[in-house]
């Protein structure tokens, strides 16, 4: 038996009488020219560009050095294996964690929604085994997919995923993946 230690359902809650979940009036848009896709962030952020891949982005608030460790927000291009090509995308979504990053076991929670655009996003969380002791699981911060219709699996590229990396950050996140 193990015990989930589960911070992530004790979050702070976005609060919509400070900021309206559909305006961004007073954001900034960053487009990836690679990929064709384009995401919106808040004034006083920056973000940093995947320089040699340029498949994403990491945001922070400005007052953070922009540098890969302190990036709480992450945009990038992602792919899965041949093996899950034949797999329909929304199914995908639900093991996609598992296969593609180490530690990750099996899904905890999956909401699907309709961004500004129209696209439909999947924002996941994950049971995972503590890296220093694999006895003790975790909850994962959301990890957020999009699939991407100009890109194809069989190249191994076929969708975005957007993922955090300090939870004090999760009403930017929950509006920025809104407005994919």
């Amino acid at each position: 038996a193990f015990k989930i230690y589960n911070v992530w359902q004790n979050r702070p809650q976005y609060d919509e009488t400070n900021q309206s979940v559909n305006d961004y009036s007073q954001w900034q848009t960053y487009k990836n020219a690679k990929y064709g896709y384009e995401i919106k962030y808040p004034m006083g952020w920056s973000y940093r560009e995947h320089p040699d891949l340029q498949d994403g982005a990491g945001f922070t608030p400005d007052s953070t050095i922009s540098v890969p460790q302190t990036e709480v927000i992450r945009i990038h291009e992602n792919g899965r294996a041949l093996s899950d090509c034949s797999m329909p995308f929304s199914e995908y979504v639900k093991v996609s964690a598992v296969h593609e990053i180490q530690n990750y076991e099996e899904l905890n929670s999956i909401e699907d929604f309709k961004t500004e655009s129209g696209l439909t996003g999947y924002k996941t969380t994950w049971i995972h085994s503590d890296s220093d002791d694999s006895s003790k699981k975790n909850i994962s911060l959301p990890l957020t997919y999009f699939e991407h219709k100009n890109l194809l699996c069989s190249n191994g590229e076929d969708h975005i995923m957007v993922d955090m990396a300090n939870e004090k950050y999760i009403d930017v996140y929950d509006k920025m993946i809104r407005s994919f």
